[in-house]
């Protein structure tokens, strides 16, 4: 899905299981490595979605930003399912199965906020 691999096309790392601390300490400084690359690119619109913020808390990466336009619940259920469908079907499914996550902190036009996060792919 497009709107996925725009949100996480950089987060590619090596998949092995994340199951120590201290995997889950390389798996994090990985990705701050990623993040600190992506800030550098903000904000990123693609289509009607524009991110303005990404941070990282520990394992798992927290982009913020706006829909533009009016999402309805069955809008938000599809926005969630989209998502987690591209980011288990890419790359960042390694990510993911390592102990990463992904979340979405997003606001559409109406002012509705809503928070979709990707942390297992099963």
């Amino acid at each position: 899905m497009r709107l996925a691999s725009f949100l996480a096309a950089a987060f590619v790392t090596q998949a092995a299981p994340a199951q120590t601390a201290a995997d889950r300490q390389q798996l994090a400084e990985e990705l701050r490595s990623e993040v600190d690359v992506y800030r550098g690119n903000l904000p990123v619109r693609d289509g009607v979605l524009t991110i303005s913020r990404v941070d990282l808390r520990g394992t798992e990466v927290v982009y913020t930003g706006t829909i533009h336009a009016n999402f309805d619940a069955a809008a938000i259920a599809r926005f969630r399912e989209a998502v987690r469908e591209g980011l288990c079907t890419q790359d960042t499914r390694d990510v993911i199965l390592r102990g990463g996550a992904f979340t979405y902190d997003l606001e559409d036009e109406g002012g509705e906020r809503f928070v979709t996060t990707v942390d297992n792919c099963g």
